[in-house]
């Protein structure tokens, strides 16, 4: 698409909003068009290996719907840091690896998901399900945080999931169930338990 055919479009999106809108978008020499993809899950992330692990974008590009996408690329780093943490010797990597492939991927798929569900209801076209959404939606719009709410981050169990989530906690009790619980210190001596 030309730049005169993408600001004839977005002129045309905002044809009914105000004359200073209109005027700025005319004046802009360069539009961009930003196309969003789906992206399927990706069920693997760790090498066979066992010498390295897409994290982030690599392993789970999102939509922006949930705005969670960097949020689910800092829980893969401190998911893997504190994995590293137990690792003593070599043979521990892989494992340690594996853990943060199969402590990191079910949550991040139920992340993808639930950012695509909520581009779908934010995108509704008008009508009666838009009307429904948009009253339904008032109530956080002027401020008030829902207990429940069948759309997106406007109720409290949504931000209590996308925000609460303890990846340290994950991977401790994950490598424990491995049978290794020892944690090392940064200077490669076991940590020492306070009593």
């Amino acid at each position: 698409m030309s730049q005169e055919e993408l600001t004839q479009e977005m002129l045309s999106y905002f044809h009914n909003w105000d004359p200073t809108l209109m005027k700025i978008v005319q004046k802009k020499k360069s539009i961009h068009n930003w196309p969003l993809f789906e992206v399927e899950p990706l069920e693997k992330w760790a090498s066979d290996s066992g010498k390295f692990i897409l994290i982030g974008d690599a392993a789970h590009a999102m939509v922006p719907y949930l705005s969670m996408g960097v949020t689910m690329a800092v829980e893969d780093a401190a998911t893997l840091c504190k994995a590293l943490s137990y690792v003593t010797n070599k043979r521990d990597l892989k494992p340690a690896l594996k853990l943060v492939e199969k402590l990191r991927v079910a949550r991040t798929k139920k992340v993808q998901a639930a950012s695509l569900a909520n581009g779908r209801v934010l995108h509704l076209c008008d009508g009666p399900e838009q009307e429904a959404r948009d009253a339904a939606m008032r109530p956080s719009v002027d401020g008030a945080l829902l207990e429940q709410s069948p759309y997106g981050m406007s109720d409290r169990a949504t931000q209590d999931w996308c925000y609460g989530h303890d990846v340290e906690r994950d991977v401790e009790e994950a490598w424990a169930k491995l049978g290794r619980s020892q944690r090392i210190h940064a200077s490669g001596l076991p940590e020492a338990k306070l009593c």
